[in-house]
């Protein structure tokens, strides 16, 4: 629901989406306190008590696992946002202005980007009165990316089963 809000305190002109965005958020940072203080007591229902020390190991070497892939997915999914958003507002500034002030030919834009020369402020600057900042919607594809892989994850939960020791 994040990208919505976002949008919805880009497009309001009053206080109750910025309170709704914040909430959201600070929702979304307790839940992962709560599922760490939660997760034993879960492992013991779902496997019982004497495999808790193992499976408990397990979850946390993928949590460990993801707080070095999530960071490293976000920061590309958003690196990628930045890339589109750069080459949509060059559609909006005429080729002699774009050389003009940064001394290139827009074809030579991947350039400017790595250099840091380039970036959405400095094209806005240079386009029209009124052209859209594309900044709050840079996490847009991220979040729908992290939000597909929450219901995955959910949906891989509901197929864990209790453990049963079957006597032979």
């Amino acid at each position: 629901m994040i990208p919505p809000t976002v949008d919805w305190v880009v497009n309001s002109h009053n206080i109750a989406p910025l309170i709704c965005f914040y909430v959201s958020t600070m929702l979304i940072f307790s839940f992962f306190g709560g599922s760490f203080s939660s997760m034993p007591a879960y492992e013991a229902d779902i496997f019982g008590s004497k495999n808790v020390g193992s499976i408990h190991g397990r979850m946390l070497t993928a949590t460990t696992v993801s707080s070095f892939a999530g960071p490293m997915t976000l920061a590309t999914l958003r690196s990628n946002a930045e890339k589109i958003a750069i080459y949509d507002l060059l559609n909006y500034i005429p080729s002699s202005e774009f050389k003009q002030v940064f001394g290139q030919e827009k074809n030579n834009i991947d350039n400017l980007i790595r250099s840091r020369t380039c970036n959405i402020q400095n094209l806005l600057d240079l386009c029209c009165k009124g052209t859209e900042d594309p900044t709050p919607f840079l996490y847009d594809s991220t979040f729908y990316t992290m939000a597909s892989l929450m219901a995955i994850s959910a949906g891989l939960n509901l197929m864990v089963r209790p453990y049963m020791k079957i006597n032979k």
